[in-house]
């Protein structure tokens, strides 16, 4: 029900319409404290960061990955 005017492109929650019209926009609303260089979306402002400090993602696992072998 939520479409975007530029583009075109829909959307069923209106906050997410919102943070796509960023996009459009020349808006920066996060600034880096790394490089100073301000972002439109803070997970690119993360992704940035991430990059920058070589800082590696998080990634959470319950279990090691297991390897399936077939059995002959």
């Amino acid at each position: 029900p939520y479409k975007c005017d530029v583009c075109g492109t829909g959307f069923t929650i209106r906050d997410c319409l919102s943070k796509h019209n960023r996009a459009h926009t020349e808006e920066e609303h996060y600034k880096s404290d790394v490089c100073s260089t301000g972002f439109t979306l803070c997970s690119v402002l993360e992704t940035n960061k991430r990059i920058l400090t070589e800082e590696k993602p998080r990634i959470h696992m319950e279990e090691k990955p297991r390897i399936l072998t077939e059995e002959k």
